[in-house]
């Protein structure tokens, strides 16, 4: 993540409780003192439209907050750190890991799934895109671990010929978010595969219960 950048003054209020937050958030700024520098007056100038409104806050996304309220800086500062995360996530787990760990989820499922598995294919995504979640009819600020795409066994009839395969994604960077640890992980994907694959069978969760699938 590169540099976040304050322009302010010493004397300015708003600017001692922006550096508040981020002292509070543990995130590290560079502070450039407008007094006396002016090419950061003329950037501050030239951001708000001629006025010197101060703190002006640029972040490497190329967002700006200029004067922001305690809260809007705090969410700010925390969705920074959230994608530093992710990013951290994914560079610690690599695809090929995560697909061998997915064809042990599904040669370890039960026989019975085994036998009856028919035209469905998984496939790995980084991340579901907003398309995926609105599909999923997720709210906001809930994320996707895995999606389900086609037609369960259960609605099959005789006119189902010449249909493209069943397919599942599953999600690297919610999976490895929500299982942490290698083992943590290791279960996730179980989960997961066996959530999914109950979709292409009509299965509810109650009855991956049941089995004593989970």
């Amino acid at each position: 993540m590169g540099a976040i950048k304050m322009y302010g003054t010493p004397s300015c209020g708003d600017c001692r409780r922006a550096k508040q937050v981020f002292q509070a958030e543990g995130m590290e700024y560079e502070w450039i003192d407008n007094s006396g520098n002016s090419e950061a007056v003329a950037l501050v100038e030239k951001i708000n439209g001629g006025y010197r409104s101060v703190p002006t806050i640029v972040f490497p996304d190329g967002a700006v907050l200029v004067e922001p309220p305690s809260p809007a800086l705090t969410q700010k500062l925390r969705s920074l750190k959230q994608r530093a995360s992710r990013v951290s996530c994914m560079d610690s787990y690599s695809e090929e890991q995560f697909e061998e760990l997915i064809v042990e989820a599904l040669a370890g499922l039960p026989a019975e799934f085994q036998e009856k598995l028919d035209n469905i294919s998984v496939e790995v995504k980084d991340w579901p895109s907003r398309r995926d979640l609105i599909r999923a009819g997720l709210p906001p600020g809930r994320t996707l671990l895995a999606l389900y795409h086609g037609i369960p066994l259960t609605q099959r009839d005789q006119g189902y010929n010449l249909v493209m395969p069943d397919r599942i994604t599953l999600y690297l960077g919610p999976i490895v978010e929500a299982g942490r640890t290698p083992e943590g992980i290791r279960r996730q994907i179980r989960r997961t595969v066996l959530h999914e694959i109950a979709h292409h069978f009509g299965i509810s969760d109650e009855r991956l219960r049941e089995l004593g699938a989970y």
